[in-house]
């Protein structure tokens, strides 16, 4: 590589971060095996993670997607379908390919065992680790040759991307980056794009859209570490400039041809959409890039969702927008400022608004409010920064020991972030884990209470004789609808839960303001009218369970309740009618066979009868209500003898 050009006179100052004219060699085998020592001490960090299952939107891009399902047979579809098209039919205007055909292949060799996704996961990234640690040798190396190590684990452990690491969907953001170092040091390595490096890129903006900041990325690298003018260097990009548009165009024809009409976002996805005014949301999303920006030295908080409204808008130009904007003007001037003397320093800044511009919602409004996993790349120029700083400031930039007050310093954000991460790492294990775990770190956010909420609900229906756990989900989900009162799950779930607790006006508000946010819904409409029906108000009730069954929407619940509403009413031949539809419906329901054989017995039809109840008892052993019933029975046919064998039966 070039050496630095020095700047003023040739007299050198302390500290001073001109590149060292020589210095002494630390032992050749050390340095020759740092990335594989790092890469090691990487995989170690996140080896917790290997027992994991699906989480979150794993589900969705692996658990329940219909192409990655098929393996191979998958991969046609996935190149030419938007994002999620293999799950739903939201075209919400991603195209990510990459991820979805690695996770096809795996599913091939492998499927429905998670273990396998997250063995490739925590080995890529730490891949990614191996590969950036030979980038930075050409940024850092010549000033001190064990900063590319010290920047390389800083980044390596960093809390932040634990939700990157843990969750297989977030692939798309190793590989984008992984694809990024590999055309960055094929760049830097031969000193021009090559046609490997055009393909890697290729492969970079094929993992994520996001891929694109990379162009400016590898213009300042051109400049300040290939030494080439700025024309020069634009010049050199042109072919990715070039591949850039044909991507472009590509991604267009997907999502704006191939696929059906985009889904606009709502406040749901990015709260910023509530905001009132253009001002308002631009202010919100300084704040936002504030908080980004301490995040990218220490995660004070980690959740998994900052949706509406943990983020709440900014009331105009407010303190911490302000000082957000105070803070980016002071950095990037000094960015500029140091360019062409400061080059580590200067390109540590700029790399991080490089790649945290689009997330930060200042320029663009995307698709999510605020995001761990958004702050991936853009870490990478934070850790050069504070990794440089140190060294500088300690007078450590000349320093061949490893071991020094610099090294010595930095051991110590590495060591809490290695023990923040592998404690982070456990939230992510399961959905039940990680919605508990972040109710403190995002109490603002509708969505996180819902979420957890549905895991007390699952617990509350394996054991239902905890009436605190369904007060406190109670409890979570009238938190919810407070902070959105558009939220028409939690409205729903709200319902259920008032359901369960016996509260069955309230039950029946909250379903009635779910049904005004969507519309006729079957599968909510019925929880009204079982309200309805434990309240004995069996003439609302049975019109409800009537149009249910009339459009095919409905559970073996709805035969039952319905059934036993005409039985209450004293009209058997409807009974008898509804129950024997049900049984259609599914055979295998003991109660609906206890139930039709009681219609048939009232109606005189015993031997019927005790064939049905037979047939619960198969299903079900030991209902002590059945063998009551067969004791009427048999009592109504005048068989005595088996009439009381199974009165004893039942007590």
């Amino acid at each position: 590589m070039a050496k630095q050009q020095r700047t003023g006179n040739n007299t050198k100052k302390a500290g001073e971060h001109a590149p060292a004219e020589k210095q002494v060699q630390s032992p050749a085998s050390l340095l020759r095996f740092m990335p594989f020592l790092l890469a090691a001490v990487t995989f170690a960090f996140f080896a917790n993670t290997l027992g994991h299952g699906f989480v979150l939107d794993d589900i969705a891009v692996i658990g329940s997607n219909k192409y990655v399902q098929q393996g191979l047979a998958g991969i046609p579809k996935i190149l030419t379908t938007f994002y999620w098209q293999g799950y739903w039919s939201l075209n919400a205007g991603l195209y990510r390919p990459l991820s979805l055909i690695m996770f096809a292949i795996e599913w091939q060799l492998s499927p429905g065992s998670p273990f396998i996704h997250h063995l490739v996961q925590v080995s890529l990234y730490s891949f990614t680790i191996f590969q950036l640690y030979r980038v930075l040798e050409f940024l850092l190396k010549p000033y001190n040759q064990w900063l590319p190590g010290v920047v390389t684990i800083l980044f390596a452990l960093h809390p932040i991307h634990t939700e990157v690491v843990a969750n297989i969907k977030s692939r798309d953001e190793i590989l984008c980056f992984l694809f990024f170092l590999l055309a960055a040091r094929e760049i830097l390595a031969k000193q021009r794009v090559t046609p490997l490096a055009i393909v890697y890129f290729a492969f970079c903006v094929q993992s994520k859209e996001a891929g694109l900041l990379y162009v400016p990325i590898f213009l300042l690298l051109q400049i300040q570490v290939n030494k080439v003018s700025i024309a020069q260097a634009a010049k050199s990009l042109l072919a990715i400039a070039f591949i850039s548009v044909v991507w472009l165009g590509w991604h267009y024809y997907i999502i704006n041809i191939m696929s059906p009409a985009r889904v606009p976002y709502t406040y749901a996805d990015n709260s910023l959409l509530a905001c009132p005014d253009a001002i308002s949301r631009l202010a919100t999303g300084l704040v936002i890039l504030g908080r980004y920006m301490v995040k990218s030295v220490w995660p004070y908080t980690m959740s998994y969702d900052y949706s509406f409204n943990q983020v709440p808008c900014e009331g105009g130009f407010s303190s911490g927008a302000i000082a957000t904007l105070i803070a980016c003007g002071a950095l990037l001037y000094f960015a500029f400022k140091n360019f062409r003397k400061n080059p580590p320093l200067s390109f540590g800044i700029l790399f991080f608004f490089c790649t945290i511009s689009l997330a930060s919602n200042v320029f663009y409004l995307i698709g999510s409010t605020m995001g761990d996993r958004l702050l991936f790349a853009p870490v990478l120029g934070t850790t050069i920064c504070l990794a440089w700083l140190v060294y500088r400031y300690t007078g450590q930039l000349s320093s061949v020991k490893p071991v020094n007050t610099a090294s010595m310093l930095l051991l110590i954000p590495a060591l809490a972030y290695g023990a923040r991460t592998i404690a982070r790492n456990g939230d992510w294990q399961s959905n039940a884990a990680l919605f508990e775990a972040d109710m403190a770190n995002a109490p603002g956010s509708a969505r996180v209470l819902y979420n957890y909420s549905t895991t007390l609900l699952e617990r509350y229906a394996a054991d239902n004789s905890d009436k605190a756990l369904l007060e406190e989900t109670t409890e979570l989900l009238k938190r919810s609808v407070s902070i959105d009162s558009g939220y028409r799950d939690a409205f729903v779930n709200l319902g259920v839960a008032y359901y369960k607790g016996g509260h069955y006006p309230e039950a029946i508000a909250a379903t009635q303001r779910a049904l005004a946010l969507s519309g006729w819904d079957s599968s909510v409409i019925t929880n009204i009218a079982d309200c309805y029906f434990m309240m004995n108000r069996l003439d609302e009730a049975i019109p409800i369970y009537r149009r249910s069954i009339a459009k095919g929407k409905h559970e073996t619940k709805t035969y039952t309740f319905l059934g036993t509403a005409y039985f209450r009413k004293g009209q058997f031949s409807d009974a008898l009618a509804v129950f024997s539809e049900g049984l259609k419906y599914d055979s295998t329901n003991a109660e609906l066979w206890a139930n039709y054989g009681n219609a048939l017995g009232v109606s005189g039809r015993y031997d019927e009868a005790l064939s049905a109840f037979g047939k619960s008892l198969s299903i079900k052993p030991g209902q002590k209500n059945v063998f009551n019933a067969m004791a009427i029975s048999y009592a109504n046919k005048g068989d005595s003898a088996r009439a009381k064998e199974y009165l004893e039966r039942s007590r």
